[in-house]
C-alpha cells in the first residue's frame, strides 16, 4: 500500500521532480565550475610567481633594489629623492631594469583583469612588491611616459591601487615616508 502511494505520488509529481533535480544538477555544475575555475586562476598566478623569479626579471629587481640601498647609504632625503631618482632617466641600463619590471606587472594586471588569474592570490603575493616598485621608481616612471596618453604607471598602479585596494591601509600604516598613494589612508 505504501509502495503504491509512493508510485502514484511520483507519477503525479514527475514534472516537479524533474525541475527539482535539474536545479540541483545545475547548482552542482555551477559549484564544480567555480571550483575548477578558481583552481585554474590560482595556477595562472603560480606561473607568474615562477616568472617573477626568472633570471631576467630577478636581475632587474636585484639591480633596482641595490640602487635603492645605495640611496639609503647616501642618506638621500625625501626632499631630494625625486630629483636623484629622476636623474636616472638618462641611465639606459636602469631604465631597462625599470621597464622589465614594469612589463611584468603590466602583464600580471592584464591577467587579473581578464579573469585568467586569481585576484586574491595575485594581491596576496604581489601587492607589496608592486607598491614598492611604484614608490621607489615613481620619478622615473612619470618621466618615462611624460607626454604619452594615459598614466605612466597605469597597469601597475591599477593592480596595486584598485584591484588590491584592501591591502593599501596596511601598507600605508607601515610606510616610513608618507606616499602620495597613502594620502587617502592617512590617519588623522
Amino acid at each position: 500500500m505504501l509502495l503504491t502511494r509512493a508510485w502514484t505520488w511520483l507519477a503525479n509529481n514527475d514534472r516537479q521532480l524533474l525541475v527539482c533535480f535539474a536545479a540541483i544538477g545545475g547548482l552542482y555544475a555551477l559549484v564544480e565550475y567555480q571550483r575548477v575555475s578558481s583552481s585554474e586562476q590560482k595556477q595562472a598566478v603560480a606561473r607568474y610567481v615562477e616568472l617573477y623569479g626568472a633570471e631576467h626579471i630577478m636581475a632587474a629587481r636585484v639591480a633596482l633594489d641595490a640602487y635603492q640601498m645605495d640611496l639609503v647609504d647616501q642618506k638621500v632625503t625625501a626632499q631630494t629623492y625625486d630629483h636623484k631618482v629622476g636623474d636616472k632617466i638618462t641611465d639606459q641600463r636602469y631604465v631597462g631594469q625599470v621597464l622589465t619590471t614594469l612589463n611584468f606587472f603590466d602583464a600580471l594586471d592584464i591577467c587579473v583583469a581578464s579573469g585568467e588569474c586569481s585576484l586574491g592570490a595575485a594581491c596576496e603575493y604581489f601587492f607589496s612588491d608592486a607598491e614598492a616598485f611604484i614608490q621607489n621608481n615613481r620619478p622615473v616612471l612619470v618621466r618615462l611616459l611624460k607626454g604619452s596618453e594615459g598614466d605612466a604607471i597605469s597597469y601597475v598602479s591599477d593592480f596595486a591601487h584598485n584591484r588590491c585596494r584592501s591591502h593599501m591601509p596596511g601598507y600605508c600604516e607601515n610606510v616610513e615616508n608618507l606616499s602620495v598613494d597613502c594620502l587617502d589612508y592617512k590617519q588623522n
